[in-house]
């Protein structure tokens, strides 16, 4: 994904209109490939160490972030569509559920003893915080009908149901008040009406997720 982010940069230096397109016939392949879910493969497999997994996974994050930032720069200027858009934020959601993960696997290792501890749990309360910003900036997305198509925000949508309610149970109980309270005013929304039943989905997917386990 490095070499990708710095190609990819090369690229959009001379010419946005050339950065790989989602289905195209002459870039499709490279723009699935940097999408591709089973690009995540080697931070969910266990047999890897914990040690080697996070850092690489971190890298991941930053370069697919850098390359979402081209891609936003690229859709300013026109040079790019919206479905691009949608793609590369539903592999960030999709990452950011194995990063959720890798670090809940990490967590129990860490001895309290340590004195880098507190260090640590700090880095991962700002790493939630972190998240929350970025699931709140996808929905930005939602309301932008006149920019994007409703098929894509309807897209955008399905990857928020397939992966919110992984994450948003890891947040903090301040930032899933905010975002509930956030997807229930677009839900109530005269102007959201069009994606109201894929939005009552999510906002139940995610409450149910969010329930305390009552099993015995």
């Amino acid at each position: 994904m490095k070499q990708a982010e710095a190609a990819l940069l090369r690229i959009s230096l001379q010419e946005f209109s050339h950065l790989p397109r989602y289905q195209s016939e002459k870039s499709g392949e490279v723009f699935e490939r940097l999408t591709a879910d089973d690009n995540l493969d080697m931070y969910r497999n266990l047999a890897l160490s914990i040690d080697q997994r996070i850092p690489d996974a971190l890298n991941y994050l930053q370069s697919s972030s850098q390359i979402l930032g081209l891609y936003l720069e690229a859709f300013d200027q026109h040079a790019v569509g919206g479905i691009e858009i949608v793609e590369l934020r539903g592999a960030s959601l999709r990452l950011c559920v194995v990063i959720l993960n890798l670090f809940n696997e990490f967590l129990p290792t860490i001895d309290k003893g340590d004195p880098t501890y507190l260090v640590r749990m700090n880095g991962l309360k700002q790493m939630r915080h972190g998240t929350a910003l970025m699931v709140e900036d996808h929905f930005q997305v939602l309301t932008e009908s006149q920019i994007y198509r409703t098929s894509e925000i309807k897209r955008l949508v399905g990857y928020m149901q397939n992966t919110l309610p992984e994450i948003i149970p890891e947040l903090s109980e301040g930032s899933r008040s905010k975002i509930l309270t956030r997807l229930h005013s677009l839900l109530d929304d005269p102007k959201m009406q069009h994606l109201k039943p894929e939005l009552g989905a999510l906002v139940s997917a995610i409450e149910n997720s969010t329930q305390p386990d009552t099993s015995p």
